[in-house]
């Protein structure tokens, strides 16, 4: 049983949750739940406050696939949270085993898995179970890889997504507080915790005198510095949901890389923020007329930077072989697909050269430069002829009844939500 009650730990993780309010009235929220200690600790705490106010507390599981013994531990963990009147959902990933970096790749499955399920499914709101040891071995991992202050802050304690809200209430707690949380019950042990291959474990061997800074410190910090970049962008800097940015020429030195990195990240389609060495190599080159950096093309006009994706190195297909939604270069979220586009072979790819050649007769207008156009989302049919360009007001030789959206939703938004610690 776990060893659960009220108690100063548990009005210390109300007092925690309360500060990522307000909630529904009666909230609907998501756990991502390993198996192990943490992530059962969080979601006994979990259920006591969704049970408290009314809510429902939905556990989602992956199964990787990378062990033998996964598909069982997926069906234990199940019985065990079901057991408790916990909705347990296990979403299933078996993949070819990945030759390296089989840990990140697991965790970007991972991570995919559960938005998509939150996102079908209409939750806002989905806790992880990341705490204080995990914050400090974040530290010193980002800092054995030379991340700036930002990076080094940690994580964050919320992060604002695009349909979703990433929420880590244990930062404050430690290791021995949730394992006085779970009791004696039961916990799935994952090998790769205590495998010296990996980093953490192997840090955890070599380096357990080794004390991190007061990162809320450093949090606040970066709190600071995010409170100032966001005024700047809002300021100097302009998305169209055509999918690139003007920005203006007189942004304050002292934010310049900042203000350049930040839009790089968002009009490449990047997951993380670009270099910093690419930021100020094109600082140094600026201002001429045209340059590229971090997967952009940028030009220059009277007071401003137009910025752009570079569509000479943009390669990215996709076959609507189903209806699923999904994000095209990082940049467009293409929904609501017809069977029609499926069944006839439709695929996804930049306009490009030679589908600018086909349609810029066919447009009622042509407001922006051609090198928007070719950075921009199309439909082919199987002869590689444009079947259908959401922008523009394209006229296609077939009347378009049903269209898929197309919505500009980079990973990386440029107007993020501030650090929260």
């Amino acid at each position: 049983m776990c060893a659960l009650k009220t108690g100063s730990l548990y009005e210390r993780f109300l007092s925690s949750v309360s500060r990522f309010g307000p909630f529904e009235t009666f909230p609907v929220v998501a756990v991502a739940v390993s198996g192990g200690g943490d992530s059962l600790a969080l979601t006994f705490l979990l259920h006591q406050w969704v049970q408290g106010c009314g809510g429902k507390l939905i556990a989602l599981h992956v199964d990787h696939g990378l062990r033998p013994t996964s598909r069982h531990e997926a069906l234990t963990l199940q019985s065990w949270l079901e057991a408790k009147g916990i909705d347990v959902h296990v979403l299933s990933w078996y993949p070819s085993l990945p030759l390296s970096n089989i840990q990140e790749k697991a965790r970007d499955a991972r991570y995919h898995f559960l938005k998509t399920f939150c996102e079908n499914h209409h939750i806002l709101h989905l806790f992880l179970a990341h705490h204080r040891q995990d914050q400090e071995e974040t530290y010193f991992y980002r800092l054995s890889k030379k991340s700036g202050p930002d990076g080094l802050a940690g994580m964050a304690a919320i992060e604002e997504q695009a349909s979703l809200r990433l929420l880590r209430p244990l930062l404050d707690f430690s290791k021995q507080e949730l394992k006085e949380v779970l009791g004696d019950h039961p916990f799935i042990q994952d090998p790769s915790n205590i495998n010296p291959a990996f980093w953490r474990p192997r840090f955890r061997l070599e380096n357990a005198p080794l004390e991190a800074p007061h990162l809320k410190d450093l949090g606040i910090k970066r709190y600071q510095r995010e409170k100032v970049l966001a005024a700047a962008l809002g300021r100097y800097v302009c998305v169209s949901d055509w999918g690139y940015a003007t920005l203006q020429e007189d942004v304050p030195e002292d934010l310049k890389n900042q203000v350049w990195g930040h839009v790089l990240t968002t009009i490449g389609g990047h997951g993380y923020p670009v270099g910093s060495q690419m930021v100020t190599g094109l600082l140094k080159r600026l201002p001429v007329d045209k340059t590229t950096a971090g997967g952009c093309l940028i030009m220059k006009q009277k007071g401003s930077y137009f910025v752009t994706r570079e569509w000479g190195r943009l390669h990215v297909r996709h076959d609507l072989d189903t209806s699923d939604s999904f994000l095209w270069d990082g940049r467009f979220l293409i929904s609501d697909i017809p069977p029609s586009f499926v069944s006839q072979g439709i695929y996804c790819a930049a306009l490009g050269e030679k589908g600018w050649r086909q349609v810029r007769n066919n447009l009622a207008v042509q407001p922006y430069s051609h090198h928007i156009y070719k950075s921009l989302p199309a439909f082919f049919n199987t002869q590689g002829e444009v079947f259908f360009l959401p922008f523009g007001d394209f006229k296609s030789p077939q009347r378009m009844v049903d269209s898929p959206k197309v919505l500009f939703l980079p990973k990386s938004r440029l107007l993020r939500s501030l650090w929260f610690i």
